[in-house]
């Protein structure tokens, strides 16, 4: 029986993920998490950044700008090479998800506002103690372009595709009525 309740956003930079996570938890309704936070910790690790610099690095006016700690290379281009040269291969291609799994709260929605790879989702949803609901979101403007990030597909999650066209408060409300929705399938 699943105890878990995990809600995967997927979308390109820029569409709304965090603001729609973070929105969500402070209201109470769920807890954030993200599958590159061990990654970040990884990539920080590799590279014997701080923390504290390294929240400077990827704010998302600098994550396209070459830094000297990285070896003259940006924070995403840092990332990638710790995620796909490091990381997968001597953990598995699952190795982020599996982590973020491990943070997962039982009895409250889990929503994971990073997904952007069918392994991520394939390894929710591979625990049986886990519900899981994906919601893709677009937004004008908004692209996966010089990302390693793209919109997942899988065949067996329920999923739902929005459109962040309007006001914050919009997609909140939409993406909750899903949510409860897609919740009253399978506990009523």
């Amino acid at each position: 029986m699943a105890t878990k309740v995990v809600v995967l956003l997927n979308g390109p930079p820029g569409s709304g993920k965090d603001m729609l996570a973070d929105e969500l938890a402070r209201r109470k309704y769920a807890h954030h998490h993200r599958f590159k936070e061990t990654l970040y910790a990884a990539t920080r690790d590799h590279y014997s950044v701080t923390e504290a610099r390294w929240a400077e690095m990827i704010e998302r006016k600098n994550k396209e700008t070459p830094q000297p700690e990285l070896g003259g290379i940006t924070p995403r281009a840092a990332m990638i090479h710790v995620s796909e040269d490091i990381m997968k291969p001597q953990h598995g291609d699952d190795v982020f998800a599996a982590a973020t799994k491990e943070r997962l709260v039982d009895g409250n929605i889990n929503v994971i506002s990073d997904c952007g790879f069918d392994v991520e989702a394939a390894t929710m949803m591979a625990d049986p103690t886990v519900n899981v609901l994906l919601i893709r979101l677009s937004r004008k403007g908004c692209t996966f372009a010089n990302d390693s990030r793209d919109y997942v597909h899988p065949q067996t999650i329920p999923q739902i595709d929005l459109a962040n066209n309007g006001t914050p408060i919009e997609l909140v409300t939409t993406a909750m009525g899903w949510i409860e929705s897609w919740m009253g399938t399978w506990t009523s």
